[in-house]
């Protein structure tokens, strides 16, 4: 997780999403390298830490970000560990697991797994192709999720919120803002909720967050009611790169949630907005074996027969080997990423992350995705089935949006073609 700095972007993906949970839930969090621990609670307090408050929140988080990157991969072990500590909790219940390479100690994850527990995996990085996690995910009835880079590992922590029904996911933009300049997403807000969260995290984890007017490394996040009024109450949670807010019975409409920064550089960031205690969801199921999807907009339990629904797929340009066969000469000057090898990533896909990692920002990507729009799905009175084209192997990522009830829902979901 040292490479590219990818365990910072992993800590404030992490806080921001123990942010997102409500008082009703309960979380641990696992740490693992050579081994597997329970970081939070202490190791003398029962197995889960029931949110009582932004307390809990909070020292969960210090917990996060007090980890360190180094040593082996032994996903076994961390899998072991957290099925035990869920035990006999309540459904729903769930594991998400965020590694960025392939196991090297413990023995192969998929052996002997454990099916009780859904485990919503996240594959971080363009080092490998991470077939053994889609696996865990499709054996244990969870989602397989691919983060090319940190940026996309915020949209995908927001996603398995509502995929787990922490907090059905509204709307989320991947928003690169420069400096002095100010950017606006709207997030459409359901009558009838008692709570609404919003959300934004950024990479440069040096900028930080203030309330007011930014200066230097700065930022700062407003919400606008439906009636263009500021919203007046202070954020729930902050910390190096993320800040939530929680709103309580939310005026019905459209929100905005405003960034502004004076940061030299700029910022990456990502806005979000959830509706905690909604009872509209959007399911989405996708079948890498035929190169379709599936998604129903459930409200109440049922079909929105009326839903509108749109997508688009994240996928490779070209093949791998393509990529591999075109910058040749250059991969051959550079040597292999060390930490991507010790993973088992194999050598040419280690150099392969070495040259990404020598690369200046806005530089072409040597193995480059491109989003395409899909055509329209078909309804059947329940769900709307789509076709995603697979021209290449490699990581593909289906993005849809659903419209209908009164509500607005996104979802996202990832398969490996090979």
């Amino acid at each position: 997780m040292g490479l590219q700095g990818k365990l910072p972007a992993a800590q404030t993906d992490t806080c921001t999403f123990i942010n997102i949970m409500q008082q009703s839930d309960n979380l641990a969090v696992v740490a693992f390298n050579d081994n597997a621990s329970r970081i939070f609670p202490t190791a003398t307090a029962p197995p889960l830490a029931g949110i009582t408050g932004q307390a809990t929140k909070d020292a969960g988080c210090a917990a996060v970000l007090a980890l360190a990157a180094g040593g082996n991969t032994n996903i076994t072990a961390a899998l072991v560990m957290a099925q035990q500590l869920l035990g006999s909790a309540a459904v729903p219940r769930g594991i998400v697991l965020l590694s960025d390479g392939m196991w090297n100690v413990g023995g192969d994850p998929t052996h002997g797994l454990n099916t009780s527990v859904p485990v919503y995996t996240v594959a971080l990085g363009q080092s490998f192709n991470p077939g053994f996690l889609q696996a865990i995910a499709t054996q244990t009835g969870g989602t397989y999720n691919y983060a090319p880079d940190a940026f996309t590992l915020a949209d995908i922590y927001n996603d398995i919120a509502s995929e787990a029904h922490v907090a059905a996911l509204v709307a989320q933009q991947q928003r690169t803002v420069s400096q002095y300049n100010f950017v606006t997403t709207p997030v459409p807000v359901a009558a009838g909720n008692d709570a609404g969260c919003f959300t934004c995290n950024w990479l440069n984890t040096a900028v930080a967050y203030t309330p007011g007017t930014p200066v230097g490394s700065q930022l700062t996040v407003r919400l606008v009611d439906p009636s263009n009024q500021p919203w007046a109450g202070a954020p729930a949670g902050t910390g190096p790169g993320f800040v939530a807010f929680q709103v309580p019975n939310p005026a019905a409409g459209q929100w905005q949630v405003e960034l502004w920064t004076s940061a030299p550089g700029g910022v990456q960031a990502t806005l979000a907005g959830f509706e905690p205690d909604s009872s509209t969801w959007l399911d989405l199921a996708v079948d890498s074996a035929r190169g379709t999807y599936r998604s129903a907009l459930i409200a109440d339990g049922r079909p929105v027969t009326d839903a509108r629904v749109s997508a688009v797929v994240h996928r490779p340009l070209r093949s791998l080997e393509e990529s591999l066969r075109m910058h040749k000469s250059d991969l051959e000057r550079i040597e292999p990423d060390e930490s991507a090898v010790a993973d088992g990533v194999p050598e040419e896909l280690a150099r392969l992350a070495a040259l990404r990692a020598s690369l200046s920002v806005g530089a072409e990507d040597p193995h480059p995705y491109v989003f395409e729009p899909l055509p329209p799905p078909t309804f059947d009175g329940e769900a709307h089935t789509g076709v995603i084209d697979v021209p290449h192997d490699g990581e593909y990522t289906v993005h849809v949006v659903a419209y209908g009830g009164g509500a607005r829902r996104q979802r996202r979901g990832s398969f490996v073609a090979s």
